[in-house]
């Protein structure tokens, strides 16, 4: 169990991290500054560089954390409910995705992807280490297979279309720069996505 010293430092962390997502939302990334952020999360900029080297290494260091930890609650949550269809939880883990990236907004959301393809590119791997909700979604998917309510003749590569469908929704919604609804039009991709491969 964390100490209350690794606690403290993680909610101070958070904070800086709401604070640039609310200003970003209000008055974009660059123009905002680490002295607008650490007044709006009431923090010290000796804090902040305790922390993070600069605007950029807020996302590249948080983006993903809230993500995981979204995600990993909902599958714990999902697991409470008794009686629930696999393919019905995979299906709301999905658009948990696409919630997240709502609630980040369309800059931050760009941004993280900019960092995470960097990062991916100076180590190999980086991206999916940092996803630690996926074996989640493919055990769901390996549930839904067993229960006959989805069909697939090749289990991994039916999960790497799901994957991408996911990431291409949300890179689409960002070069779009968030011109559409990117969880009514990420749901519907998913219902037609399952409906098409619905076992018979």
């Amino acid at each position: 169990m964390p100490n209350k010293r690794t606690l403290q430092k993680k909610a101070t962390k958070q904070k800086i991290f709401a604070a640039a997502v609310q200003l970003t939302k209000e008055h974009g990334f660059n123009q905002i500054s680490i002295k607008q952020i650490v007044s709006t999360a009431h923090v010290s900029t000796g804090t902040f560089y305790l922390y993070f080297k600069s605007k950029q290494d807020i996302i590249s260091q948080i983006y993903y954390e809230n993500l995981n930890q979204t995600m990993q609650a909902l599958l714990a949550e999902l697991k409470t409910r008794p009686g629930s269809h696999p393919l019905h939880n995979l299906n709301q883990l999905l658009n948990a995705e696409f919630k997240f990236a709502a609630n980040m907004g369309v800059e931050i959301t760009t941004r993280a992807f900019i960092a995470n393809l960097d990062a991916n590119l100076q180590s190999p791997g980086n991206h999916f280490k940092q996803r630690t909700f996926t074996d989640g979604l493919r055990t769901e998917l390996h549930e839904a297979i067993l229960a006959k309510e989805i069909s697939a003749s090749d289990e991994d590569r039916l999960f790497l279309e799901i994957e991408t469908m996911v990431r291409g929704m949300m890179l689409s919604w960002c070069f779009a720069n968030g011109r559409f609804d990117i969880q009514a039009t990420g749901t519907q991709l998913i219902n037609d996505f399952f409906t098409n491969n619905q076992a018979n």
